[in-house]
């Protein structure tokens, strides 16, 4: 009778979390929405405050993993200040804003459980434009140019900064993808030069207090020319992917990945003729979305392949995958609003698409305006204006669209053993070519109110769908987030949705 009764509590208490797990919850107002691990949910007020001092500022609540909120917090700015940088994560929030100038700095760094901040003023010489950021607690590392040349700075919590030494032989064209190592206390990053004439990448790995730890150089590039890098970091070396164009020319020709270390670095290149799953994909939608062996396998047409290097991961220690992005010219007309979300969109795109972040590998007074920088050197946008007839307008309104996934898979040589390429059907018009979609050794592609998950070592699909006017965006391990937003009522709709 002891077990009976037990049992039966036991599942009427899994009934309990599995009604919580569901239950929608309601906030008046319009809301940006990021889920934060484990830790909970953050919401970002839409509507900008006004202090009685004259300084604006923006209102965030901080949800905890049941979406029962747990503090609200006005982050204060300046009057003429913009915000240029934004981060959100268990570490805590980052908010960079710049003045006209681009040469007054203020920070915003407050925490995700609790919603207290910090707010940190700086003064640079020259205009500063950032590209990435990277924290880790009170560390807290910008990268971008100065001027014209790449730079990175440690910001320093006594309002002042110092500048982390970036000095090569050569021409510097851009450092970035700036990762902070817990086992090693090491920021590590990846700096390109030009030396006699050649690209050459340089990994570094510096303590917190700026002593270098590792400085190591990749340097068989021959004539070909970076045009884009991903990186990711174990103690002893490096793994780089990116693409690459041929001598002078500004179109992609195609992709590399290598190795970075003391003992031997290895370069691997391939024509994007020569990877079949640039051209050949399965359609997971053909397949009901859950047989990835039965999809049926299409051949890409179009005029031209935009290629965007998503992430690359260790998934074991015998295997590394990369993930990248195949995107076609779009010919269709878009409406105002939509234009303008694209048009967003498309600057990220060319600062972050083809060649990396823009403005780092090519700056100057050129970049720095929306038409200046679709025009100069992008690939990207110089195969659109070669059918757009090189129309700022056309190429806002017609874009780009996501064609397939791309996952090679390559051996601990590097060798490429596997390579499949595969469709979710999904119509985000380029939008995605902006942020991760591998993560932890999967792919997340939330696309109109469907959510669909592919497990790359194992080739398994899953998918959620969720009511008409909502999306699901990937929240926990097991969880997703249901976001629902009614424009009449003025309300926002949150729902934690399991995903096992």
């Amino acid at each position: 009778m002891k077990r009976l009764l037990l049992s039966i509590l036991f599942v009427f208490l899994a009934f309990l979390v599995i009604a919580q797990e569901d239950k929608p919850v309601n906030f008046k107002g319009t809301y940006n929405v990021y889920p934060v691990d484990t830790t909970g949910v953050v919401l970002l007020n839409r509507n900008l405050k006004q202090l009685s001092n004259g300084e604006f500022a923006f209102e965030f609540k901080g949800l905890d993993k049941n979406l029962n909120e747990k503090w609200k917090n006005l982050y204060p700015f300046s009057r003429g200040m913009s915000p240029v940088f934004q981060n959100i994560t268990s570490q805590g929030i980052m908010i960079l804003f710049a003045d006209r100038s681009q040469k007054q700095y203020e920070m915003i760094k407050a925490s995700v459980d609790y919603g207290d901040y910090e707010r940190f003023k700086y003064t640079f010489s020259e205009p500063l434009r950032v590209s990435e950021m990277e924290y880790f607690y009170d560390e807290v590392w910008i990268a971008g140019l100065i001027g014209d040349d790449p730079a990175i700075f440690k910001l320093n919590a006594d309002n002042n900064y110092s500048t982390i030494p970036t000095g090569t032989p050569g021409k510097l064209k851009y450092v970035g993808e700036l990762s902070y190592d817990r086992s090693t206390s090491a920021l590590n990053f990846v700096m390109l030069s030009e030396i006699e004439g050649k690209d050459v990448l340089m990994w570094r790995s510096l303590s917190t207090s700026g002593k270098p730890l590792k400085n190591e150089m990749l340097n068989t590039f021959d004539r070909k020319r970076v045009r884009a890098v991903n990186a990711i970091y174990e103690a002893d070396r490096a793994y780089v992917s990116g693409t690459f164009s041929s001598n002078a020319r500004e179109r992609v020709d195609g992709i590399f990945w290598g190795e970075i270390n003391a003992q031997k670095s290895v370069l691997k290149t391939r024509k994007l003729k020569e990877v079949k799953a640039l051209s050949f994909y399965k359609t997971l939608s053909s397949s009901g979305g859950s047989d990835f062996a039965k999809a049926e396998t299409r051949k890409f047409k179009g005029a031209g392949k935009l290629i965007f290097i998503d992430d690359l991961q260790i998934l074991d220690e015998e295997q590394i995958t990369i993930a990248l992005e195949v995107y076609k010219p779009e010919f269709r007309n878009r409406g105002a609003l939509e234009s303008q979300f694209v048009a967003r969109d498309r600057t990220a795109q060319i600062d972050q698409n083809v060649y990396g972040r823009r403005d780092a590998f090519f700056g100057g007074a050129q970049t720095r305006d929306l038409e200046a920088r679709m025009e100069t050197y992008s690939a990207t946008d110089q195969l659109q204006y070669r059918f757009m007839n090189q129309s700022l307008g056309k190429a806002i309104n017609q874009g780009i669209s996501y064609s397939h996934t791309v996952i090679l898979t390559l051996d601990k040589a590097l060798n490429d053993t596997n390579g499949y390429g595969l469709s979710f059907g999904l119509d985000d018009f380029g939008r995605f070519a902006g942020s991760d979609q591998f993560i932890d050794g999967k792919l997340h592609y939330p696309s109109g109110n469907k959510f669909w998950q592919f497990d790359v070592k194992g080739k398994q699909v899953k998918s959620l769908e969720s009511p008409e006017n909502s999306s699901l965006v990937k929240w926990t391990k097991n969880s997703l987030l249901q976001v629902a937003y009614d424009e009449s009522a003025n309300q926002l709709t949150l729902v934690r949705r399991g995903f096992n």
